[in-house]
């Protein structure tokens, strides 16, 4: 009878670790069903904000512009540029990676929006933290052209 040399033994056992601890990852870009979840995000936050629940609202933000400084921007928005009237979504774009440790995800959502004074280009950056979906960016860009007759 042949005797297997204990490398062989190692070499199978180091290769056979490796393979079990791989973690494969699933990547998607521009997922159409990814990106209707976030725009459902942001139609509730803007329904807030159209009904002027700032508070309510600024439950959505997340840890990088936290409750307290969400709730500034929403009421200076407001100040400046007056109450919201309507929102259209333009585009959006997605990227999620599934794993089977963890999920991230990553959409960024773009709105033209009015208000009763102006008009604003809207970019809203949504991620999932702790398996719920927060807005981490809100950027409002105002048009300089004024909407209301003087």
């Amino acid at each position: 009878m042949k005797k297997i040399d204990m490398r062989y033994y190692i070499c199978a056992f180091i290769g056979l670790s490796l393979i079990i601890s791989c973690d494969v990852s699933i990547k998607k870009e521009n997922n159409e069903a990814d990106i209707e979840v976030a725009k459902e995000l942001s139609n509730n936050f803007y329904n807030l904000v159209i009904q002027k629940n700032f508070e309510e609202a600024s439950l959505y933000f997340g840890p990088s512009i936290g409750y307290e400084d969400g709730l500034d921007i929403l009421i200076n928005v407001n100040n400046h540029i007056g109450n919201l009237d309507s929102v259209i979504y333009i585009n959006g774009t997605s990227k999620t990676i599934n794993s089977a440790k963890s999920v991230n995800a990553e959409y960024v959502l773009n709105f033209n929006t009015y208000y009763n004074k102006n008009r604003a280009k809207e970019e809203m950056v949504i991620e999932l933290i702790n398996d719920t979906l927060k807005i981490e960016g809100y950027h409002p860009r105002v048009t300089v052209t004024s909407t209301s007759e003087d």
